[in-house]
């Protein structure tokens, strides 16, 4: 079910993550978060707006398409296209290539 991930899991969000309860954190997995600043755009993850987040541990692995990476290592444009069941979270590293210049 692709749908653009700035704008939220809305539902039917069980469709995307049918175990969200069992994984639910109360700690960001994340060790660059929060970021200093909200960005040009505002789409920076400060500390203010962790607050509204609500975490998962990392135990699901999601495919994305995107345009490019930011300077800031951020997605441009990116768009969910589903849960990967064939991948562990370890497995998955940034592709050689494509980083933020």
């Amino acid at each position: 079910m692709p749908g653009a991930p700035a704008a939220g899991l809305r539902p039917p969000h069980a469709a995307c993550c049918p175990n969200a309860a069992a994984l639910a954190s109360a700690e960001c997995p994340f060790a660059n978060l929060p970021e200093a600043k909200a960005g040009r755009w505002g789409e920076g993850l400060t500390a203010a707006k962790m607050k509204e987040c609500r975490w998962l541990k990392p135990a699901l692995v999601g495919q994305f398409e995107f345009v490019e990476w930011t300077p800031d290592g951020h997605l441009r444009h990116s768009c969910y296209m589903g849960l990967r069941e064939d991948k562990k979270p370890s497995e998955v590293v940034r592709k050689a290539g494509y980083h933020s210049e």
